[in-house]
């Protein structure tokens, strides 16, 4: 019974259940909502008011790209994932289209992961200049330390 009760906007646990499982497999947002049976923009508003589904959406992405890489180096090494995603083998290897197009969603995602805040309370804040004086310095005291050793 508790699969049947909807909230306020029209999901149900099991709408929520085939959103996120299908923003997993997919990475697309769109293809999510259809198999939700819901609208894309329901699915966004739903992300921007509800903390909770907008982390398992987060988690559901970094799933999807997780298997995005694996799926790509897989390729890469000459092997191919089969259906359940192991590397044992019996899977199709990706043709050309296939390896571009994961290798421009990476580069997406990548991208987009570098210019979102990392939660609410740090977004817009910027570090001092004494701060990133100090980091960078570590990091070059690393990168001289590798050099000389």
């Amino acid at each position: 019974m508790a699969e049947k009760r909807q909230t306020a906007s029209g999901w149900t646990a099991a709408k929520r259940a085939a959103f996120l499982e299908t923003l997993a497999t997919t990475c697309c947002v769109q293809r999510a909502a259809e198999a939700a049976g819901v609208q894309t923009s329901t699915a966004y508003s739903r992300k921007l008011r509800d903390p909770a589904f907008a982390a398992d959406w987060e988690e559901a992405i970094a799933i999807g790209y997780a298997q995005v890489e694996e799926r790509l180096i897989l390729d890469a090494m000459g092997r191919a994932a089969n259906d359940d995603g192991d590397a044992a083998g019996g899977g199709a290897r990706m043709d050309k289209y296939e390896r571009e197009q994961a290798l421009n969603l990476l580069k997406w995602h990548r991208a987009e992961a570098v210019l979102r805040p990392r939660s609410r309370s740090g977004a817009g804040k910027l570090a001092a200049d004494d701060e990133t004086d100090a980091a960078i310095l570590v990091r070059l005291a690393i990168v001289r330390k590798r050099l000389q050793g």
